[in-house]
């Protein structure tokens, strides 16, 4: 649960003129947050995740990712492994001291299949044999033997 940010601020002097000439009155803003599921703040920065599958993230891939003002292309690397991030600047947050703004972090996380197709399992076992990983035996099962009837 993401909590709702209220800031209120008081501008002395910056309010409407006074009566019959006198001092201009305070100005109050009252400013509310409100959470984006897309990102978590902190302070001017920003995080967000963006999910990669085992081909983009061992091939290189570009994808396009959401920011505070619509979307940005970025290029994942060739090898880019699981809890990479990768900074974009002046996408995060503007400061209420200046101009500047903070940057988006992209946090990379690896989506792994639940399920292959049956070229697809065989691929990643030839993938597998070639670079000499140890994975775990097809399974020879009752619901293999139905995938493979199809």
């Amino acid at each position: 649960r993401r909590l709702r940010i209220t800031w209120r601020a008081v501008l002395s002097g910056l309010g409407a003129a006074g009566l019959r000439g006198g001092p201009a009155g305070d100005c109050f803003v009252h400013v509310r947050v409100t959470p984006d599921r897309r990102f978590e703040r902190d302070g001017t920065d920003l995080h967000s995740i963006a999910e990669v599958g085992f081909a983009q993230a061992t091939l290189g891939a570009e994808m396009t990712v959401p920011t505070i003002d619509g979307e940005e292309r970025i290029t994942i690397a060739a090898g880019t492994q699981h809890g990479t991030v990768i900074r974009i600047d002046s996408q995060g947050m503007p400061s209420l001291q200046g101009r500047r703004r903070g940057h988006l972090h992209i946090h990379v996380q690896l989506r792994t299949p639940k399920s292959l197709s049956e070229d697809a399992e065989q691929a990643l076992r030839a993938f597998a044999a070639a670079t000499n990983e140890e994975v775990a035996e097809p399974k020879h099962g009752v619901l293999s033997r139905l995938r493979s009837k199809r």
